[in-house]
């Protein structure tokens, strides 16, 4: 904490230094009071930030410093204050993101909304990266994120790293699990530099190179209480590099130059990990806080907003609906999260904000001419809540505590008339529409449209149809299955999950259950390509990467929808789960691509960039990180 104070009061008077301009002694308390503040009471929660602030304020007024005291009003704390460095004697102001602006595409899975905990954290990942590397007190330009889920630590960083300018900084995000090794880690750095001189490497061009090391917690704890793959990033940071793993180079030190680190991790305790002691001693840490109730609503109200407007001719009564939208979802969400908490049974019973985001991302991405009054806002409004909140509990009682929830934020929001004309919550699919056939007869598409169920006997007709043709196509791996009411419900979550951009699934239940049948013909009402690896006694990690190149092949640069089944006996090596975990978190693999096949998937996206972002620059990096979203978007596993 003392090492927290000392770096970010450094960093902080670091632009005095260099203007060679002398504080005032008013400026000088200020500037301390927010590194005391940030560097001990950055570590701890919104409650016990409030308590922090009560005991420093009592400090400053018996110490006579009531300039340094900022003007809080009630419920406000220092942490909610920031010295103006633009005014000589650093007067208080309060934090605030600048105004967001809709992209011309909303791409809901693609939206980095800055708020005011991002703004902070931004801040000081800034000012401590832009001071010079020290040992004492030690600084080694790096910060470390601590939150629990959803608190937005993954999209504050990616904000940050979308600042600098390609010509001068470039960002690698590295996403560590439990089956991450040291030597997987220095692959993944030793990708992205090239040899500068004899044993120093830097990266490409003389650039700078940020690392993002996401769930930095999570690699194994041996039965020495070591980790092992954080040992080596310790060595990475403070020493600048590792050894070369080479034969005829082993034991020699491998320098890395021009790099810095920011590094994001779950709480400790309740099962998980903390990182050592001697690594986080690397990193200016901090701790990232659920944002307010009033911040959730600007961060979702923006989207809507920008959704149902005037301009996209939707009439008043949708928007005054849709208006009520985040209030009514933070009130379930809120409630939900109080009422079903986690047990060693119901672990999973964990509801953060990225069950808000599930909400919002299936109301955006149903057309707006099927949301088309104020009814079916509602009702589309119920189904998802239903859907996001209600089919991950264990058992029927949880739902029915879930369904009641919702239908009293029903009528808290949306008036008594609205609630009983949307008493009874409808399923929506999009497979309800008759096939067009085309001049080629096995060209069979029916237009995919989200939208309610109006007839149940309508939708369990078509699924049968969905079946017989499956059947017809697939005479060997050909499915007898009776669609009765529990197997149609089941489709329709898998359906609206793999229809969903990003959108996967993991599937629990008993063997013979129908998860993989099921999942079939979900994929296959969907228009999805079905893949799922077939295990033989030779089956190894180089057969696992043949498969995986290829289904980068369809969903990246072709831009083709893939279903990928892949099941607990499918897991014939604990490096399948590592693979497993960076295709969802960032779609890049280390060594799944040479260069020059790297170089060719971006030349096969090119044409698709210019005609969805027209006027950016066309350069590797962009074109690269274009066949990533586009392979995240197609790319399904359930």
């Amino acid at each position: 904490q003392v090492v927290n104070i000392l770096n970010l009061l450094s960093a902080s008077l670091q632009p005095m230094v260099d203007s060679s301009e002398v504080p005032s002694r008013t400026a000088c308390l200020r500037i301390l009071a927010y590194s005391v503040s940030w560097g001990m009471g950055g570590l701890l929660d919104n409650e016990e930030r409030s308590k922090f602030h009560i005991k420093f304020m009592e400090v400053l007024q018996a110490r006579g410093d009531v300039e340094a005291i900022p003007p809080c009003k009630e419920s406000e704390t220092i942490f909610e204050y920031v010295p103006d460095w633009n005014d000589r004697v650093r007067s208080w102001k309060l934090w605030a993101p600048m105004e967001w602006k809709a992209p011309k595409r909303l791409l809901f899975s693609a939206l980095l909304i800055p708020t005011v905990d991002s703004v902070r954290a931004e801040f000081m990942m800034d000012i401590v990266a832009n001071l010079e590397q020290m040992r004492n007190p030690p600084n080694f330009r790096s910060s470390l994120m601590v939150g629990g889920g959803g608190t937005a630590k993954t999209s504050t960083a990616l904000m940050y790293l979308q600042k600098f300018s390609l010509d001068t900084m470039l960002s690698k995000r590295i996403n560590f699990s439990s089956a991450t090794t040291p030597f997987g880690l220095q692959r993944a750095i030793e990708g992205e530099v090239e040899r500068k001189t004899g044993k120093t490497f830097c990266p490409p061009g003389g650039k700078r190179l940020t690392v993002f090391l996401d769930d930095a917690s999570m690699p194994l704890v041996n039965k020495w209480g070591d980790q092992v793959t954080n040992e080596l990033t310790r060595q990475l940071v403070e020493f600048g590099g590792f050894y070369f793993l080479e034969r005829e180079k082993r034991g020699e030190f491998k320098r890395i130059e021009n790099m810095q680190y920011i590094a994001a991790m779950g709480q400790p305790g309740g099962g998980r990990n903390d990182v050592p002691n001697r690594l986080k001693s690397k990193f200016l840490v901090f701790n990232m806080v659920l944002p307010s109730t009033v911040g959730v609503d600007n961060i979702y109200g923006s989207i809507l907003r920008a959704r149902f407007n005037p301009k996209q001719s939707v009439e008043a009564s949708v928007i005054a609906t849709s208006r009520e939208l985040t209030g009514a979802t933070i009130s379930v969400w809120s409630k939900v999260q109080k009422m079903l908490l986690p047990t060693p049974a119901k672990f999973h019973y964990v509801f953060n904000m990225r069950e808000l985001s599930r909400v919002f991302q299936g109301i955006m991405e149903t057309p707006l001419a099927i949301v088309n009054s104020d009814e079916r806002v509602v009702d589309l409004w119920k189904h998802e809540c239903t859907r996001v909140f209600a089919d991950k509990l264990a058992s029927d009682k949880d739902k029915q505590v879930v369904d009641k929830i919702v239908a009293d934020v029903t009528y808290d929001h949306f008036g008594e008339d609205l609630a009983n004309r949307c008493r009874v919550v409808k399923w929506w699919c999009d497979f309800q529409r008759d096939v067009q056939t085309s001049e080629d007869d096995d060209d069979q598409q029916a237009p995919k449209i989200y939208e309610p169920v109006e007839l149940w006997e309508r939708v369990q007709s078509k699924a049968a149809q969905y079946l017989d043709m499956f059947n017809e196509r697939n005479p060997a791996k050909a499915m007898n299955l009776v669609l009765f009411e529990h197997a149609m419900l089941h489709l329709m979550r898998i359906n609206r999950s793999i229809q969903q951009k990003r959108g996967s699934a993991m599937l629990v239940g008993v063997g013979g259950s129908g998860k993989q049948s099921l999942t079939r013909l979900a994929a296959f009402t969907s228009g999805h390509f079905l893949f799922q690896i077939t295990i033989t006694k030779t089956y190894s990690d180089v057969s696992f990467m043949e498969d995986l190149r290829e289904l980068y092949l369809k969903a990246g640069q072709r831009g083709e929808a893939v279903t990928f089944i892949f099941t607990d006996a499918d897991i014939k090596s604990e490096t399948f789960l590592e693979y497993m975990n960076s295709i969802l978190a960032t779609g890049e693999l280390v060594g799944l691509y040479q260069k020059d096949e790297k170089d060719a998937a971006c030349a096969e996206v090119r044409n698709d960039f210019v005609k969805d972002y027209p006027g950016s620059e066309e350069n590797l990096l962009n074109l690269y990180q274009y066949f990533l979203d586009r392979l995240r978007d197609n790319l399904h596993i359930v």
